[in-house]
């Protein structure tokens, strides 16, 4: 990149180079034990080469690399993702020089810029620098702060907890199964359980055990255990179902400490806090689940709309797939159809997609005629994939979703995006356009829909009968 840049080459202690003039560039080549600094000028047409500097990542090591860099006055410090390494190296950055910009980029992207030419981590660093000099080239990362990485590492924890305590009680029940006890027992049932584990402290056959048990069984789960009244585990099977049992029940109790912390961690941010009372009355979304997606999105000012969320989220595609050869092709190339964005925050994709199923389950249950049932009722009649019809609603849950954060309203049914007259003079765009016509269009459906059960209420107080109400209806 270097050779590509027009102006001569000085080292910043020529004695040419004036220290006012010159527009100081860093970049920070980011490992877990070691940090590289080189810092890059320019200063007229002139190129001026820094020094490059490799401290351990110990606090005495920060703290020498921050007295070697406090001597430059850098406009802006550029690092690359690279695991979890970069986000402490941001905040130290940041804390170090507030009056510097500080921005980490993807590794994908930064790769184009620099392809071919990286060598080691001082050619690495001075790269980083040059590339921070291109104001057109930045394309800076979401890295949180201290305070939000905490939550969100909190809220992840404690949904894989979630996650293992389903593990572990699906593991129970199939080690059940396997020992000749297919009982689908409901794990979440503090009585259930305790019949479990005092059959399994004796060597009783399960239906006597039953029968003389005094504790409380409903007559629905007493007829389930019939079948299998003349089951008797073995010393060994009993004990691996009782660790188990044990290793369930200390889950379970780290899942509800998590969760407490979480909330306690969700009440220092009142932003967070006052986004997931808004989202209260969202469909298939709890409290819990509401604060680990705030904390996956971190601030939504960083999406200009709603789309680019979605992207982020992996529900749309990212737009950049071009023209590709195909095997068999010779001449031309076919353009491939777009596809949701892989390099997605996954967490968040699952919340969205889960809400999005959960949406499509209930549509046919409940009477609720807000946006996102009355989409989803349309889409389950319309012939196209399964996968296909829960992206189509997680992208308009996500937009939902979105015009509650972006504009800090509740959750409202009927509205989607915030200032839809966007355009100059207050002139709709098209998309604003579209959605407007699509919602008119369904208000008229449910008018329609609530008149004709009117008349078909009517008729049948009337007496006409089915046959002919049918006929009256198909006519219409």
């Amino acid at each position: 990149m270097d050779a590509a840049i027009p102006g001569a080459v000085v080292y910043y202690d020529d004695p040419s180079v004036v220290s006012g003039d010159v527009q100081w560039y860093g970049g920070v080549e980011v490992h877990e034990l070691v940090l590289v600094a080189a810092v890059y000028g320019r200063m007229g047409e002139a190129r001026v080469l820094g020094p490059i500097y490799r401290e351990d990542t110990t606090p005495q090591g920060l703290e020498v690399l921050r007295g070697y860099l406090a001597s430059f006055k850098v406009k802006r410090y550029l690092m690359e993702t690279s695991g979890i390494y970069h986000i402490p190296a941001a905040w130290h950055f940041q804390e170090w020089f507030p009056d510097a910009q500080v921005v980490v980029m993807n590794s994908t992207d930064l790769s184009n810029y620099v392809r071919g030419t990286r060598k080691n981590d001082l050619v690495d660093a001075t790269k980083l620098a040059q590339v921070a000099s291109f104001d057109e080239l930045i394309k800076p990362s979401y890295v949180p702060n201290r305070s939000q990485y905490i939550l969100r590492e909190m809220a992840r924890y404690q949904h894989r907890l979630g996650w293992e305590v389903t593990r572990q009680k699906n593991r129970v029940k199939k080690v059940m199964a396997a020992l000749g006890l297919p009982w689908d027992i409901n794990l979440n049932s503090a009585a259930q359980c305790r019949c479990l584990v005092s059959f399994l402290q004796q060597s009783q056959a399960f239906g006597d055990f039953v029968r003389a048990w005094p504790g409380r069984l409903g007559k629905k789960v007493r007829d389930q255990i019939a079948p299998w009244g003349t089951v008797v585990l073995g010393e060994a099977g009993r004990q691996i179902l009782l660790s188990l049992l044990r290793d369930l029940a200390v889950m379970a109790e780290l899942e509800k400490l998590a969760e407490g912390r979480v909330e306690t961690q969700a009440r220092e941010h009142a932003e967070i806090e006052k986004s997931a009372s808004a989202l209260v009355e969202f469909p298939g979304l709890g409290y819990l689940e509401s604060l680990g997606l705030l904390a996956e999105i971190g601030d939504v000012a960083r999406f200009p709309s709603a789309g680019h969320l979605l992207v982020y989220a992996g529900i749309a595609p990212s737009g950049g797939t071009s023209g590709v050869s195909t095997l068999g092709a010779t001449v031309e190339t076919v353009v491939a159809q777009d596809v949701p964005n892989k390099k997605c925050n996954k967490r968040l994709k699952g919340t969205l997609t889960r809400i999005a199923v959960t949406i499509l389950r209930d549509c046919v249950r409940t009477q609720r005629d807000d946006d996102l049932y009355l989409y989803a009722r349309e889409l389950r009649g319309e012939n196209m994939a399964k996968k296909k019809r829960i992206f189509k609603v997680a992208a308009k849950v996500g937009r939902k979703l979105y015009h509650v954060l972006a504009t800090g309203e509740s959750y409202c049914g009927n509205a989607e995006k915030a200032g839809e007259a966007t355009v100059a003079g207050g002139v709709l765009s098209r998309s604003a356009k579209q959605r407007q016509r699509y919602r008119k269009e369904r208000e008229a459906r449910i008018l329609a829909d609530r008149k004709v059960g009117t008349l078909v209420e009517k008729l049948r107080e009337c007496g006409v009968e089915e046959e002919t109400i049918r006929t009256i209806l198909e006519v219409a």
